[in-house]
């Protein structure tokens, strides 16, 4: 049985755990342990997007689409991200 997207994000999110510190510092650690997980989680994710970015300029068009949608999606997180952090260091900077 294969999951679909948004069943394995709830299965992440059941095996991960919370992440968000909530200033305990008991919890807070497991927290902290818990989003060390999820980044290897997200390096995981990205290292399968970096390596299917190599098939856009393949001459199969269905591994080239495959390649082009890995571009589009990780420049369109790129573009998040620059958002995310900018917000965050304004709000650093307050």
């Amino acid at each position: 049985m294969k999951l679909n997207g948004t069943e394995i994000c709830k299965v992440l999110d059941e095996l991960i755990g919370n992440t968000q510190a909530q200033g305990e510092t008991t919890a807070d650690d497991k927290a902290f342990d818990r989003m060390k997980v999820l980044e290897q989680v997200t390096d995981w994710c990205l290292d399968g997007f970096n390596y299917e970015c190599g098939n856009a300029n393949k001459s199969e068009w269905s591994m080239a689409r495959s390649g082009k949608e890995a571009i589009k999606y990780l420049k369109e997180t790129k573009e998040w991200i620059e958002g995310v952090l900018h917000e965050a260091e304004r709000r650093t900077n307050e």
